[in-house]
């Protein structure tokens, strides 16, 4: 049920494994002195818990106490969780958008499976000079915030996806680029964060029109 990874440290010791053994082999361990062997495994994600024993022998020599050669561990199987975002707005000149337009946001989560994902955040940190009008959350999800959104779930069901809508504001500086990306993390297994590709627009320089008085 486990795969053998490899050997962190041997202690100068040599290695050999089958499919389901690694034996470490000393010449030589003076009286008085110890090694320490370290090695990786990877657990199968079929198995609810993994145990594994240890034993060391030498010729006419037997271990003196077994009680301590067992380890335990409890298989926890991750989903790797994803998030993606696209964002629309009414096109400037040039494809910009115009200052004070607003930008909506989509950012669709997904939890591809196998298990539940547990004490699910996602966050938002908007452009500087963007302001919130409205957010959009799903059933079950709780999403606050006015330059930095966070959307909170107890759970993101295994083989689903939600979608979250943010419509903000840009800011009023002509030719600043408003680059965003959101993170998505769960706490119940521990993944993440992750976060999506970035998303791009740039602010139109706001025209100048100045107002002259003739004379009469």
């Amino acid at each position: 049920g486990a795969t053998f990874g490899g050997v962190v440290s041997s202690g100068g010791a040599s290695v050999s494994s089958t499919a389901n053994a690694i034996t470490f082999t000393l010449a030589t361990l003076p009286g008085g002195a110890s090694i320490t062997i370290i090695y990786t495994a990877t657990a199968s994600s079929s198995l609810p818990n993994v145990t594994n024993m240890a034993f060391v022998s030498a010729p006419s020599i037997s271990e003196a106490n077994n009680a301590d050669n067992q380890a335990s561990a409890v298989v926890v199987v991750v989903s790797p969780l994803t998030v993606t975002k696209s964002q629309s707005f009414v096109a400037g000149p040039g494809g910009t958008v115009l200052p004070g337009a607003p930008i909506t946001y989509t950012i669709v989560l997904s939890n591809p499976g196998p298990s539940d994902a547990g004490t699910v955040t996602m966050t938002d940190n908007l452009p500087s000079g963007m302001v919130v009008q409205n957010i959009n959350s799903p059933s079950g999800w709780s999403c606050s915030g006015t330059t930095s959104v966070t959307c909170t779930a107890l759970t993101l069901t295994a083989n689903t996806s939600v979608t979250i809508v943010i419509v903000a504001t840009t800011p009023m500086t002509g030719g600043a680029t408003l680059t965003n990306v959101a993170t998505l993390e769960s706490g119940s297994p521990a993944f993440g964060p992750v976060s999506s590709a970035p998303v791009s627009a740039k602010v139109a320089h706001r025209a100048y029109l100045p107002i002259a008085r003739k004379s009469s």
